[in-house]
């Protein structure tokens, strides 16, 4: 039996197939050299270390992959409690995990299909390209592209209807927390008022 339960994962994203193979892209481009970064940050005793396991950790859950997910959750309670030693320990346990989901996830990229960035730092664009762009930041479960995606939303404010403003405040602050999921739900909903 393969590390991902695909049908878990399909019922947390209301069976959306297209946003579940965004999520495998996203895994791939911001997690692929996990193993790397991860050993890098714990020994330097840095606390993006705890970031980016905890970012792993939730697009581990929304990938199916269980048992990641759990391991990686393991880890960030050391992180968070800046038990370095400890957690450059267990990153092993949970690489042990990491490698196989990886290669699983690499056997579903050919049917994933990556998208553009809709609108650049650079160019105006349109109220519905920026919530394009915003669904890519907050989708890819990184915290450095979605803060990106936050920060173009303060360079386009000018671009926001003055009846979605509240509602894009409450997708930052989901953001800020590192909920992105609940964010995305939020963007997304907002999209299909449009």
């Amino acid at each position: 039996m393969g590390r991902l339960n695909k049908e878990i994962a399909l019922e947390r994203i209301g069976r959306d197939e297209a946003i579940y193979l965004k999520i495998v892209g996203y895994f791939l481009k911001d997690y692929g050299d996990y193993s790397r970064k991860a050993g890098e940050l714990i020994e330097k005793r840095d606390y993006q270390a705890y970031v980016m396991t905890h970012s792993l950790k939730n697009i581990a859950a929304s990938l199916g992959a269980e048992e990641l997910s759990r391991r990686a959750l393991e880890l960030e309670i050391l992180l968070k409690a800046e038990d370095f030693f400890r957690a450059g320990e267990y990153l092993p346990v949970l690489l042990e995990e990491f490698y196989p989901v990886l290669e699983e996830v690499r056997s579903l990229e050919k049917t994933n299909e990556p998208r553009e960035q809709v609108i650049s730092s650079g160019e105006e664009g349109s109220f519905l390209d920026l919530l394009n762009v915003l669904e890519e930041g907050l989708g890819s479960f990184s915290p450095d592209r979605a803060e990106e995606a936050m920060k173009l939303l303060d360079r386009r404010a000018g671009l926001i209807p003055a009846e979605y403003r509240e509602v894009l405040e409450q997708i930052r602050e989901l953001a800020g927390e590192f909920r992105y999921l609940e964010a995305e739900e939020i963007l997304l909903s907002l999209r299909d008022r449009l």
